[in-house]
C-alpha cells in the first residue's frame, strides 16, 4: 500500500529553515499554543493534495465565524514575507515501493496566491530529501525558488516535471496510490476537496452530504445503450408516420380543393344572386319614401310662424303686470341693507366697550392677585419695594450658606486626624500604649498644647526607657523620630495671637495655625463634629423656608412684570367703567330696533314674492302649453329633414351598388357556367340561403378549413388564400382557377382526368396500408422503453449493493454512544412505478420525435405536478434519495443530527474514509492499494480515548491521519511533534518531535 512518508516545509511564516516531519504510517500529531503554526501546517498539505483553489477552500476552525477572514487567501497569507514563496513537499513511497518526490510551490501577490505542481522521480531511497532541495554556496545554503530549483535538481542528475494542469499532478499522485482518481474532470475535484474539508473540521459537512450521491452512484453505462436502442426504433416509426403523413395531406389536400373549394365557389355565387335581388328590391322602397318625407316636411314648416307670434304677446303681458312689484321688491331690499349696516355699527361699538371692560376687569384681578400687601401702592413702588425684599432675603440665604460651609470646613479638618500605622506598629513592639492611644480623651486645649510641646511629633509609646531601645531595630514598619517616656507629658499654657497658638519652648516660641488638624484628644473631636453636624442640619432647615420665601417674591415679581401692560391698563381707564356699562346697553337698545325693522322689510318683501309667483303661475301655464307645441312641431320638422337626408344618401349609395353587384354577379355566373362539376353541384346547394351576418363567417370558416388541408403539405403555397376578402363574391369564386392550378402542379395529367371520387377512394386504401407498418414499428418502441426502465432499475439495484459494501466500513466502529454509521438509500416508489407505467404507452416516445428526456420530463411533470429535469429522468439516481443514518447504544438507525464532538469526528472519519473508497473504486487500480491520506483540525475536541479508537481505527483500515491539537495526551502508538513559535529579532517555527511519546 502506498504512503506519504515525510512532509516537508519551506518558507511558510517563521519557517525559515527546512521543516521535515515524518509521518506515522497511521497517525501523526501536530500540538502547539494558538498560533504556533499548526492549522498552517495542515492547511498546506491540504492544498498539496489538490492545488486547485476553485474546488478546495479550507479555513481553520478557529476563523470559520470570523467574516473578516472569508476572503483572505489562506495560502498567500500564510506564506513568510521575507521569503515570498514557500514549498510543501511529499516524499511518497508508491504503490509499486518506488520513491516519488511531488508537492506545490506558493507565490505570494498581492490580490492572490500562485500554485506550480511538480514531481521529482529518480530520486534513490537513501538520499536526503534536505539535499535535494538545498544549495550550499560557501558557508551559507539556501533553498532557492521553483526556476533555479528545477536547475539544481537536474544538475544533480534527478528527473523534475513541472505541471501546467491540476489533472497531469493529480494523475501522478493517483498513480502512486495517494489520491482515489486522477482528478483529471473537475467534478471529481470538487467531491475530493469538500471530502478534505469535511475531514479538516471533523464531521460530515452539508456540502459532503449534499453530494452525496455523485460520491457514492457514478453514472449509469447500460442505460444510454438502451436510450440509443429506443431512438433507432423511434426513427422506423416516425418514417412509416412521416409516409403515412405524407399520403394524408395529399387526401385532406384533393378532398379539400373537391369538395370545400366546390363549397366556397357555390356560396359566393348563390349568395351574389340572392344580394342583388335584394338590393333591386330595397332601391325602389327608399325612392318612394322620399316623396312621402317631402310633402309632410313642406306643411309643417307653414305652422311655426303662428306659434312664435301667440308666445312672444303672452310674454309681454307677463312683463307688464310684474313690472310694479319688482320696482317695491328692489326699494325694500336697499332698505334691509341699509338698517343692516346701522345695526352692525351698533353690534361693533358694543364689542368694543366689552372688550374695554374685559381688560379693566383682567387688569384689577391681576393687580389684586400679585400686589399683595403693596396693592396701597402705584406698580412700579410695588415692584421696586418687591425687589429690595428679594435682595435682603438673598443676602440671608448668602450668610447661611457661608455658615454651613464653615462648619463643614471644621468638620473636615477633625475629621482629617488619623493615627499613625508606624506607631501603632512602635506600640505592638514594646506591647505598651501608643502616645496618640493614650492622650485620646485629653480636651481640645490639652491636645493642642501636647503638640506644640513636642513640635507636632505624634509618633511615641508611653511607659518604657531608653534602656529598651536596644530590644528593637529600625524598620520600614517603624517611625524613624518618635517620643518616648515612663509617663504621659503635662500640658502648658498656651497663648492664642491672631489665628496661632503660641508657647515658649528652647529659647523661643512655639507656633501652631488654628486650623491644624490635632492628632491627640480624639474623643473631644467627635464631640464637636456631632455639634457642627447639629448645627448645620438646623441651619439647612432655616435655609429652606428661606429659600422658598425667596422663590415666593420672585414669582409675584414676575407675574406684576408679566402683566404689566393690563395692570396699567386698569389705572388709566378704572373710571370710566360706568360710562362703559351705560353705552353697552344703550348699544343693546338700538340693535334690538333695527332687528325689529329688519323684520318687518323681510315680511312685506315676502308678500311681493308670493304675489309676482302667483302672476308668474297664471301665464306660465299658457306658456308651457304654446312651448310644447313648438317643440313638437320643430323636432317633427328636425326628424323629418334628417330622414329625408338619410333616405336620400342612401339611395345614392344604392345606386352604384346595383351596378356593382351586377357585374360580381355576372363574374360568378361565368365561373359556375364554365365548369361541370360546380353546375351539378349546384343542386346541393339550392336550398342554403345565407344571411348578410352568416355569410362572411360561413366563407371565413370554409377558406380557414381549405388553408388547414393546404397546409398539411409543407410544400404548398397558399398565400392567396390570405388575399380573398370573404365579402366579396367574385374573390371567393376566383378560388377555383387557384386550385385547379394546384392541383395540375402535384398530380398527374391523367389522375386529374379520372373521376374526383374514385381517385379518392384508391387514396385512401394506400394509407390504410401504411397505418398497418406503423403498428408494428410501435410495438418494437414499446419493448425498448422497457429496456429503459428495467436497465434504471438494474442500476439503483448494483449499486444499491456496493453502498451496501461501504456500509460494512462504518457499521461496528465505536465513538461516545455512536455504534455505527451508513448510507441509507431510499427508491422513490412514486417515481419507478410512473417509469414503469411510461414503459407501456408506446404513444408517449412513437408518435413523437423530440428528445427522449423531453418526453419524459412532461410525463412525470404532468403525474407529480413539479418541475423536474428531462435529462436527470435518464439518470438512475433521480429514483433514489440517499441519506446519512447512525446507530446509537440502546437505539435502532436514525438520521445523523446532533452528534457531540467526538461522535461527530470519529463518524465523520469513517464516513470520509467510505466516500474515498467510494471514488477509487471508479479507477484502474485496487482500492487496497490506495492510501487515504485526511488533515484533521482542533482534534482537542475528543477526549484521549476518543483519539485511541481514532488511531486503531486508522491503523486498521490504512488511513494516514494528520491531526493539531493544543494539546495530547494519547496511549497509542503515533508520532507527535511540537509547534512553537520563537520572536529573537525574527519569527521562527520551531518543529520538535516529541520521541516518548511513540513506540
Amino acid at each position: 500500500m502506498a504512503k506519504i512518508k515525510t512532509v516537508a516545509y519551506i518558507g511558510w511564516r517563521g519557517n525559515i529553515e527546512f521543516e521535515p516531519i515524518e509521518l506515522h504510517n497511521h497517525f501523526t500529531g501536530l500540538v502547539g499554543v494558538s498560533g504556533a503554526g499548526k492549522s498552517t501546517l495542515g492547511l498546506a498539505l491540504a492544498y498539496a493534495l489538490l492545488p486547485d483553489k476553485t474546488c478546495l477552500n479550507i479555513r481553520p476552525i478557529t476563523q470559520l465565524n470570523d467574516l473578516s477572514q472569508s476572503n483572505v487567501d489562506q495560502l498567500g497569507s500564510r506564506v513568510d514575507d521575507l521569503y515570498g514563496y514557500a514549498y510543501v513537499i511529499l516524499d511518497i513511497e508508491s504503490r509499486d515501493k518506488s520513491r516519488l518526490i511531488a508537492g506545490i510551490f506558493v507565490r505570494a501577490t498581492d490580490n492572490a496566491s500562485q500554485i506550480s505542481k511538480w514531481a521529482i522521480t529518480g530520486v534513490p531511497d537513501d538520499y536526503s530529501l534536505q539535499e535535494l532541495f538545498r544549495v550550499i554556496e560557501g558557508d551559507e545554503q539556501s533553498y532557492p525558488d521553483l526556476t533555479l530549483l528545477k536547475q539544481e535538481v537536474s544538475t544533480k542528475g534527478f528527473d523534475f516535471h513541472p505541471f501546467q494542469t491540476i489533472g497531469d499532478y493529480c494523475r501522478v499522485l493517483h498513480e502512486a496510490g495517494i489520491l482515489p482518481t486522477p482528478m483529471e474532470q473537475k467534478d471529481d475535484r470538487i467531491l475530493y476537496g469538500k471530502l478534505l474539508e469535511t475531514a479538516f473540521h471533523g464531521g460530515i459537512s452539508a456540502e459532503v452530504s449534499k453530494r452525496l450521491k455523485s460520491y457514492v452512484m457514478p453514472e449509469a453505462t447500460r442505460i444510454p445503450k438502451s436510450v440509443s436502442e429506443l431512438r433507432e426504433c423511434v426513427n422506423q416509426a416516425l418514417q412509416t408516420k412521416r409516409a403515412l403523413h405524407e399520403a394524408t395531406v395529399q387526401l385532406d389536400t384533393l378532398k379539400g380543393i373537391c369538395q370545400t373549394g366546390k363549397e366556397i365557389v357555390l356560396t359566393a355565387y348563390l349568395s351574389v344572386q340572392h344580394h342583388r335581388q335584394s338590393l333591386t328590391k330595397k332601391t325602389y322602397l327608399v325612392r318612394y319614401k322620399i316623396r312621402e318625407l317631402k310633402v309632410s316636411l313642406y306643411k309643417s314648416k307653414d305652422e311655426s310662424p303662428r306659434l312664435d307670434k301667440i308666445i312672444t304677446e303672452t310674454n309681454q303681458a307677463l312683463r307688464n303686470a310684474t313690472q310694479a312689484k319688482y320696482s317695491e321688491k328692489e326699494q325694500l331690499q336697499r332698505d334691509i341693507s341699509n338698517t343692516e349696516d346701522l345695526k352692525r355699527e351698533q353690534e361693533k361699538e358694543l364689542s368694543d366697550k366689552k372688550n374695554d371692560l374685559k381688560k379693566l376687569t383682567n387688569g384689577n384681578k391681576a393687580w389684586a392677585n400679585n400686589a399683595g400687601i403693596h396693592a396701597s401702592l402705584n406698580w412700579q413702588e410695588a415692584v421696586d419695594r418687591i425687589n429690595k425684599e428679594i435682595e435682603s432675603d438673598k443676602k440671608k440665604l448668602y450668610q447661611l450658606d457661608l455658615d454651613i460651609e464653615n462648619l463643614q470646613k471644621q468638620i473636615a479638618i477633625l475629621s482629617s486626624s488619623a493615627n499613625s500605622p508606624k506607631s501603632e506598629a512602635l506600640a505592638q513592639v514594646f506591647d505598651h500604649p501608643s502616645l496618640t492611644h493614650t492622650l485620646d480623651h485629653v480636651s481640645d486645649s490639652d491636645a493642642r498644647a501636647f503638640e506644640i510641646m513636642l513640635h507636632g511629633l505624634t509618633d511615641g509609646v508611653i511607659g518604657i526607657e531608653p534602656e529598651q531601645l536596644l530590644s528593637i531595630s529600625p524598620s520600614d514598619d517603624l517611625p524613624d523620630l518618635f517620643w518616648i517616656g515612663r509617663n504621659a507629658p503635662d500640658p502648658s499654657d498656651v497663648e492664642a495671637i491672631g489665628d496661632w497658638y503660641v508657647m515658649p519652648s528652647l529659647g523661643g516660641h512655639t507656633v501652631m495655625s488654628k486650623d491644624r488638624a490635632l492628632l491627640f484628644g480624639k474623643q473631644s473631636r467627635l464631640d464637636r463634629i456631632s455639634k457642627y453636624e447639629g448645627e448645620i442640619n438646623s441651619l439647612s432647615k432655616f435655609r429652606i423656608e428661606q429659600s422658598e420665601t425667596v422663590r415666593v417674591l420672585e414669582t409675584q415679581h414676575n407675574q406684576l412684570y408679566e402683566h404689566k401692560e393690563i395692570i396699567q391698563y386698569y389705572f388709566d381707564h378704572k373710571g370710566k367703567q360706568i360710562e362703559w356699562e351705560s353705552a353697552c346697553d344703550k348699544a343693546k337698545e338700538t340693535i334690538e330696533h333695527y332687528l325689529q325693522e329688519i323684520h318687518k322689510f323681510h315680511l312685506r318683501r315676502s308678500d311681493l314674492e308670493r304675489e309676482i309667483n302667483n302672476l308668474a303661475e297664471k301665464y306660465q301655464d299658457q306658456l308651457e302649453s304654446l312651448s310644447k307645441q313648438k317643440s313638437t312641431l320643430e323636432r317633427r320638422i328636425i326628424l323629418a329633414e334628417t330622414e329625408l337626408t338619410q333616405e336620400t344618401s342612401k339611395y345614392d349609395e344604392l345606386r352604384p351598388q346595383c351596378k356593382t353587384i351586377s357585374h360580381k354577379y355576372r363574374a360568378c355566373r361565368a365561373v359556375v357556367s364554365d365548369n361541370l362539376y360546380l353546375r351539378n353541384g349546384l343542386l346541393d346547394f339550392s336550398e342554403c340561403m345565407l344571411s348578410d351576418k352568416e355569410y362572411p363567417v360561413s366563407q371565413t370558416k370554409n377558406i380557414d378549413r381549405l388553408a388547414a388541408s393546404l397546409a398539411l403539405d409543407k410544400t404548398t403555397d397558399f398565400s392567396f388564400l390570405a388575399a380573398i376578402d370573404v365579402n366579396d363574391y367574385e374573390h371567393c369564386a376566383s378560388v377555383w382557377s387557384e386550385l385547379i392550378h394546384l392541383m395540375h402542379e402535384r398530380m398527374p395529367a391523367e389522375l386529374l382526368d379520372r373521376d374526383f371520387d374514385d381517385l379518392i377512394n384508391e387514396m385512401e386504401q394506400r394509407r390504410n396500408t401504411l397505418r398497418e407498418r406503423v403498428t408494428l414499428h410501435e410495438g418494437k418502441v414499446k419493448v425498448q422503453a422497457r429496456n429503459i426502465a428495467s436497465s434504471i432499475t438494474q442500476e439503483i439495484n448494483s449499486h444499491s449493493r456496493r453502498i451496501s459494501n461501504l456500509n460494512s466500513l462504518g457499521n461496528n466502529i465505536h465513538f461516545g454512544n455512536a455504534t455505527g454509521i451508513q448510507i441509507k438509500v431510499s427508491k422513490k416508489t412514486g417515481m419507478m412505478s410512473l417509469l414503469d407505467v411510461m414503459a407501456e404507452q408506446t404513444d408517449l416516445f412513437a408518435n413523437d420525435d423530440r428528445p427522449i428526456e423531453i418526453i419524459m420530463r412532461e410525463f412525470f411533470e404532468g403525474a407529480l405536478a413539479t418541475k423536474l429535469e428531462g435529462v436527470d429522468l435518464l439518470d438512475y439516481r433521480a429514483y433514489v434519495d440517499l441519506g446519512i443514518e447512525v446507530r446509537r447504544r440502546g437505539s435502532d438507525w436514525k438520521p445523523a443530527a446532533e452528534l457531540s464532538g467526538g461522535e461527530s469526528i470519529g463518524c465523520g472519519l469513517a464516513f470520509a474514509l467510505m466516500l474515498f473508497r467510494s471514488l477509487a473504486a471508479r479507477g484502474d487500480f485496487r482500492v487496497s492499494d490506495m492510501m487515504p491520506v485526511f488533515v484533521m483540525d482542533e482534534l482537542n475536541r475528543i477526549d484521549p480515548a476518543g483519539q485511541q479508537l481514532i488511531a486503531e481505527f486508522c491503523a486498521k483500515e490504512g488511513i494516514q491521519l494528520i491531526i493539531t491539537a493544543p494539546a495530547m495526551e494519547p496511549s497509542h502508538e503515533f508520532k507527535l511533534y511540537t509547534l512553537a513559535r520563537n520572536y529573537d529579532g525574527r519569527e521562527q517555527l520551531v518543529v520538535r518531535e516529541l520521541r516518548g511519546f511513540h513506540h
